[in-house]
């Protein structure tokens, strides 16, 4: 998957990847505005978001009942969610069935963790790549020392994000890019 040369921008599929702890965040502004960006190029995008995935049987949610700083709550019932437990697996097969030339990772610092695990399992798919978000942001050495990381963006992404794209889209150097 990972040469992309001579595809147009309407074959060319990004994946916006966003790891978050369990019921926490709603995804930021940042993801819509990468999508609406993105597609305003004619690419294919997608997103994985793990919001609605529990990795430890005490979820933080679950853990502010136990404190008594909510009330008791089912998410299928009062919030019409379904939690999911199989992340990776979920990921590796979003990973195959859409087939992306290009991720994003967008990551604060609670979910960098998670970020790596992510990355770990779908690393032999070789897929282009760029971590951004507030933890690369404020900790770049830290992002671009691990070895599972090849590219962080600093900063506003906003700004940046077809930059990228395109230079993994053409095969292009990222030298001239900002950020």
């Amino acid at each position: 998957m990972k040469n992309s040369q001579n595809l147009g921008e309407e074959d060319f599929r990004v994946l916006i990847t966003y790891p978050n702890l369990t019921m926490m965040l709603v995804p930021s502004l940042a993801i819509g505005i990468f999508t609406r960006i993105l597609r305003k190029q004619k690419y294919q995008v997608d997103l994985f978001d793990t919001t609605h995935y529990v990795a430890e049987e005490n979820s933080s949610p679950q853990n502010r009942v136990k404190f008594l700083q909510a009330r008791e709550f089912n998410e299928t019932n009062d919030l019409g969610v379904r939690i999911r437990t199989d992340l990776i697996d979920d990921y590796v097969e979003k990973i195959e069935s859409f087939r992306p030339h290009f991720i994003i990772y967008s990551v604060v610092e609670d979910c960098y963790r998670q970020t790596l695990a992510l990355m770990e399992a779908v690393k032999s798919y070789d897929i282009p790549h760029i971590v951004g978000g507030v933890y690369p942001t404020a900790a770049p050495e830290v992002c671009i020392n691990n070895e599972l990381i090849n590219v962080i963006g600093i900063g506003e992404g906003e700004k940046i994000i077809v930059d990228v794209a395109e230079a993994f889209r053409l095969n292009d150097s990222l030298d001239e890019v900002p950020g």
